[in-house]
């Protein structure tokens, strides 16, 4: 009687053991291997463009969990957990961009092999396609630069500002459009590729930034461009340095004549002269910031043809329509240049040289002389150099566009 009991018993707790084992490998929140699984219904979700929207997904496990990381422009409740819940994420800004946010939410399950475990996080957007401006073209110098824009198509109006590049490091997105975007209708500017964008008075090799706002028809909000830009060094920049200037006479005509000698970053350089029996709008504003705009007109010269040609500079763009002026192209070799002159009308005579190195880069230095000339009654011309009205420019003399609209700031 007693044998037959401990026999019974040797039978009956293997089953149960059996029984035990199969009942929680088959369970169905732990993986064969007797770890905690995870399941995410959905893998993804999306937020409408407006601030406040919602969606959720589903967390099943046995586990603990966690939300490790969540999406910049959403709010994640809750944060933590046991067991099966709901997940319900929160757009925290309205997107006004043309393009999609997206990011991802990170969760940490305790025991789960595989953790951690991530759901794809996207905020559609509501704003205007090929809504933009763009600098381009960009002139930069060692203390000034100028650009001017491109536009996307469905560009009614931008707002813009420039920033020193740490000052814009230290602002939140929301802190920086506050600036740019002022709601001011002075502050608006309309698509036009003629105007040139300028900025002076900067220092040497800093890095600073262009923001611009675009808006299409019924103010709907297009792309935010960030442009950087950094300003050139004052060292070791390829420059052709004036020498000397005189008269010279052949055949009873005369000429303006200075030596140039390049330095040695200097693969070659381009001069432009100009004289004139009025004084040069370019010297006489000379504090008004506009070298840069001067700078802008010589290399569209540059680019257009690099050989030797008269131009419209002198004659179109500078407030007068007097004298005579020309480029002096890719001259590789030092030596002296020539321009005709009217020897007893002239009162004017401005001449300007322009490095570039040996990858075609434009110095951002140039060297440059005005000279006037006092005309007394039965003498020959004096010649006289006019002294630089301000040394910190980036040439003598500066000038003004003949353009619509001309945007100078002035970076304290």
């Amino acid at each position: 009687m007693r044998k037959d009991y401990y026999l019974s018993g040797l039978i009956i707790m293997p089953l149960l053991l059996c029984t035990f084992f199969l009942t929680n490998s088959c369970d169905g929140d732990d993986d064969s291997e007797g770890g905690i699984t995870v399941k995410l219904n959905p893998g993804s979700v999306s937020l409408t463009p407006e601030k406040g929207s919602t969606a959720t997904f589903d967390i099943q496990t046995k586990g603990s969990w966690s939300i490790g990381r969540k999406p910049s422009f959403a709010e994640v409740t809750p944060t933590m957990g046991e067991g099966n819940g709901t997940i319900t994420v929160r757009a925290t800004d309205n997107n006004e961009t043309s393009q999609p946010w997206e990011d991802i939410i990170v969760i940490d399950v305790d025991g789960a092999e595989n953790s951690p475990f991530t759901v794809n996080v996207s905020q559609s957007g509501s704003g205007a396609t090929d809504c933009y401006a763009e600098p381009q073209n960009q002139l930069v110098m060692c203390k000034s630069l100028g650009f001017n824009m491109k536009f996307g198509s469905n560009t009614k109006y931008f707002y813009w500002k420039f920033f020193k590049q740490s000052d814009y490091e230290k602002m939140s997105e929301s802190e920086m459009l506050s600036q740019v975007v002022t709601g001011n209708m002075d502050d608006r500017c309309t698509p036009n590729i003629e105007d040139v964008f300028c900025f002076y008075d900067l220092a040497e090799y800093t890095s600073y930034v262009a923001v611009t706002v675009a808006y299409a028809e019924g103010d709907k909000r297009g792309d935010i461009i960030i442009t950087p830009f950094t300003t050139k060094s004052n060292y070791n920049q390829p420059k052709a340095a004036i020498t000397d200037f005189n008269y010279y006479t052949s055949n009873n005509n005369f000429f303006y004549g200075w030596t140039t000698e390049k330095n040695q970053y200097c693969s070659k350089y381009y001069a432009y002269a100009a004289a004139s029996n009025e004084e040069f709008f370019t010297y006489s504003c000379a504090d008004k910031g506009y070298t840069v705009l001067f700078l802008w007109s010589i290399r569209a010269e540059i680019l257009k043809s690099g050989e030797d040609h008269s131009t419209t500079i002198n004659t179109n763009m500078w407030g007068f329509d007097m004298g005579r002026d020309k480029l002096f192209g890719a001259m590789v070799n030092n030596g002296t240049s020539y321009l005709p002159c009217s020897y007893y009308s002239d009162h004017y005579f401005q001449v300007l040289t322009w490095g570039v190195d040996d990858s075609n880069e434009f110095s951002g230095i140039v060297d440059g002389r005005l000279y006037n000339f006092d005309h007394s009654p039965n003498q020959a011309p004096q010649m006289k150099l006019v002294d630089r009205k301000d040394q910190n420019k980036d040439v003598p003399g500066q000038a003004r566009l003949n353009r619509n609209n001309i945007i100078l700031q002035r970076i304290q």
